[in-house]
């Protein structure tokens, strides 16, 4: 959903390894409004919106779960898809500030 609804280029943004230099964190830091796991998701979609930044896949595989349960809800899909669609509403907001932040 991330990919269709914010053109986030990476085939899983919710969880893995990552990082990015301290140059582009401090220009999306501002912005930045983390809610939980999705972090990453945020960072991801802030960067993919600033021109001279790349993102790319580093891939990892999970082993089966041995014990616990899954902590997904149906509260927490809703949270995801609010996050969704308010990062999708705020895009043009977002690109200026981070426009003027790198002046």
């Amino acid at each position: 959903m991330a990919r269709i609804i914010l053109g986030v280029r990476l085939t899983d943004p919710m969880s893995g390894f990552f990082a990015i230099r301290k140059e582009a964190f401090i220009q999306i830091r501002p912005l930045l409004h983390p809610r939980g796991f999705k972090v990453m998701l945020e960072m991801a979609y802030l960067l993919s919106l600033m021109p001279s930044s790349s993102i790319q896949d580093v891939g990892i595989t999970f082993a089966l779960r041995k014990a616990g349960k899954s902590k997904l809800s149906g509260g927490i899909i809703l949270s995801y898809l609010k996050m969704l669609f308010d990062c999708r509403r705020k895009r043009n907001m977002f690109r200026k500030m981070l426009q003027q932040a790198s002046r």
